[in-house]
């Protein structure tokens, strides 16, 4: 099965203190050949008012992966990659800032309420544009869920950040490029 979609948006977007006349497109396309794998590709491409002074030209695509190996175990890959035209970068010099990222997930139904998953994340900002600091971001993530009812998951995360420079703050002020978080999450569908 193959699904398409095309839009082109025209419009205004409104920015204190100017407005701006913009034009933007979105393109889609959905496979899934067989029942246990799905390809979504996506690509958005326009102006990006509130993003640059200028109003630049952004172009953002996501290709979305999922195989679904068992009735209980799932793979997931997603791959970004963006550029932003007239984009003040971290050093403060405007010009073509570009951005990527990958992001890997495997998934284990452990019972009906319980669900084991890992996420490795990588996120590469070469420019600094998206996260402050020109830096390569990775991560390793680690949680288990439990299903409490239909709509309510409850979530215990471990996660390990790592930087290819300084970016995290230790409780004493000075910078490292490593951090450790565990989160307790509550999670409601509705």
């Amino acid at each position: 099965m193959a699904l398409a979609c095309c839009r082109i948006y025209w419009g205004w977007k409104i920015q204190f203190p100017c407005w701006w006349v913009c034009c933007a497109s979105e393109l889609s396309l959905v496979l899934a050949p067989v029942s246990m794998f799905t390809l979504a590709v996506t690509n958005y491409h326009g102006k990006e008012v509130a993003a640059t002074p200028t109003g630049g030209t952004r172009n953002y695509t996501d290709v979305l992966a999922t195989l679904n190996a068992t009735d209980k175990l799932n793979f997931v890959a997603d791959y970004a990659n963006a550029t932003q035209d007239g984009a003040t970068t971290a050093t403060g010099a405007i010009g073509k800032a570009k951005w990527k990222a990958l992001a890997l997930y495997a998934n284990y139904q452990l019972t009906d309420a319980w669900k084991l998953s890992y996420r490795h994340e990588n996120f590469d900002d070469p420019d600094g544009y998206r996260s402050g600091i020109a830096q390569n971001l990775k991560s390793n993530t680690v949680d288990v869920g439990y299903q409490v009812a239909k709509a309510l998951t409850l979530r215990l995360e471990a996660r390990w950040d790592n930087s290819t420079v300084a970016s995290f703050l230790k409780a004493d002020g000075t910078g490292t490029n490593n951090q450790t978080s565990y989160a307790l999450e509550s999670i409601y569908q509705f």
